[in-house]
């Protein structure tokens, strides 16, 4: 099944396209040094972008990144202020990109990566690629399109590692530093509103904790009760049958007794105690001495 095949990168070997699984690739690189001279390419990038379409449509399980040799980019290593913050690393590349190729900004697209060998002498790589051949892969589904010597000098030893040392070829884009913003802003924001829904959820769970299952004993006026206390039910409907010249002051209703608190007319309530039902708790009365 394609969605459970290893991922894979490729790389010009020879005059031809050269596919290696990530792990494979990262593990050899690592015994070479970063000066180590790359293979040359004598076929130019023309002919080996037709090349590649031609084993694209051969395959249906498209890699993850392809790496061009330095012979297909224009590039330039220098020396980089070790106070610059890392937020306009975008903007020296594309001020030293001015430099390594005649064509203009719209014209090319930029990779690049900062090494040091120490925290005082920081050094930048930027590889330049012209637009219509970035283009190109675009049209081909290749999103990640780097210079090999990019990942050489990362030294890294997995795909994870280059997504995060190196950039890819991009355009660049003047209001980069405006996006990012916009970008950081737009994090937190979902931040927070994770944080308040997360915390409403905990707050709903420990008020259900708190929130006993069931009231045992009736007391007016009376909170909501569960259906399965028909004790209470009953009771209830019966004493909504009261006389209009007895007011309840007070109930309170077990499954063994229901205690009530009344004012009024004793003998109306007398007669209307005669008609309590057997299959209720037995009644159990206190008459208030104030006057109804």
């Amino acid at each position: 099944m394609h969605f459970l095949a290893r991922p894979h990168l490729l790389v010009w070997r020879q005059d031809h396209w050269q596919s290696y699984y990530c792990k494979d690739y990262f593990q050899s690189n690592t015994k070479l040094n970063q000066g180590d001279v790359l293979p040359a390419a004598d076929t130019p990038i023309d002919d080996a972008l037709k090349q590649l379409a031609v084993l694209l449509r051969q395959n249906a399980v498209k890699p993850v990144a392809v790496l061009l040799p330095d012979c297909w980019v224009e590039s330039d290593q220098f020396e980089l202020d070790a106070e610059l913050p890392e937020s306009l690393y975008l903007m020296a590349a594309h001020t030293q990109a001015s430099n390594v190729t005649r064509h203009a900004t719209q014209q090319h697209t930029l990779s690049y990566i900062v090494t040091s060998e120490c925290k005082h002498s920081p050094s930048m790589y930027v590889a330049v690629l012209l637009k219509k051949y970035h283009d190109t892969f675009l049209q081909l589904g290749i999103h990640q399109v780097f210079s090999e010597r990019v990942i050489r000098l990362s030294n890294a030893r997995s795909w994870r590692a280059i997504r995060s040392v190196s950039r890819p070829f991009l355009s660049y884009q003047k209001d980069y530093l405006e996006r990012r913003a916009e970008r950081k802003e737009r994090i937190v924001l979902a931040a927070c509103i994770a944080l308040v829904a997360l915390s409403g959820i905990g707050g709903g769970l420990v008020i259900r904790n708190l929130t006993p299952e069931f009231v045992e004993t009736f007391k007016w006026p009376w909170p909501s009760i569960g259906h399965h206390q028909d004790h209470v039910l009953g009771s209830l409907t019966q004493l909504r049958t009261l006389p209009v010249s007895v007011r309840l002051d007070e109930a309170s209703v077990t499954k063994d007794k229901v205690h009530l608190i009344i004012t009024g007319n004793t003998h109306d309530f007398q007669t209307w105690h005669k008609n309590w039902p057997d299959r209720l708790p037995p009644l159990e009365v206190t008459t208030s001495k104030e006057a109804l």
